[in-house]
């Protein structure tokens, strides 16, 4: 793996730019939390958005781009 950098790259993009698993995987609270000012329960299922995350602006100025 790290003489492959180049294949190593166009796998870590491919995988920002199409993830296969736009919701990712559900975990659950262990814990009574609050975010931005939310009250999630413990036991609660907590999902992240995968593809928001990958196309965010802010992050990648042209996220659509390759």
């Amino acid at each position: 793996m790290p003489r492959l950098s180049y294949v190593r790259g166009c796998m870590k993009e491919s995988l920002r730019w199409m993830p296969t698993a736009v919701m990712g995987v559900p975990h659950a609270l262990t814990r009574d939390d609050e975010y931005l000012g939310y009250r999630i329960p413990k036991d609660a299922a907590v999902i992240c958005n995968v593809w928001a995350l990958n196309n965010d602006p802010a992050r990648y100025p042209d996220p659509s781009r390759f």
